[in-house]
């Protein structure tokens, strides 16, 4: 954004088009085609958000295994879209609090609106590195 022009140039791009390497790469050049910097929005990633869920009713449920399924499987595919250690790191930092939460939905065996919420944050916060 320049000093003379107050109105960033805001960009937003939902899970479909963050669906993989591809399209992740696709949305970064249409980034890097702006000469100012825009603000970027992402929404979770593909179908992150439906696995997020899954695993916070997998958790509510008592099932465990699934919750390991699920969170093994949201940190797979964020890691392949990208090739970079640092945010393979920050993926697994990630995926691990996200674990750490459903662990408190399983032994609560109850989802709020609170922790349901927090918990969907998740799929915004690990999509939003892979465009760093």
């Amino acid at each position: 954004m320049s000093d003379s022009d107050p109105h960033p140039i805001i960009l937003k791009f939902g899970g479909s088009s963050l669906g993989g390497r591809e399209r992740l790469q696709a949305v970064a050049e249409i980034i890097a085609g702006y000469e100012e910097t825009p603000v970027v929005v992402v929404s979770a990633m593909g179908d992150t958000t439906d696995q997020i869920f899954g695993a916070a009713d997998a958790a509510e449920q008592g099932n465990l295994d699934r919750v390991g399924e699920l969170t093994t499987e949201i940190a797979r595919a964020h890691r392949a879209a990208v090739d970079d250690d640092d945010c393979h790191e920050l993926i697994g930092q990630l995926v691990a609090e996200l674990t750490l939460v459903l662990e408190g939905v399983y032994l609560l065996r109850e989802q709020t609106p609170r922790s349901r919420a927090f918990v969907a944050s998740f799929g915004e916060r690990l999509c939003a590195p892979l465009l760093v």
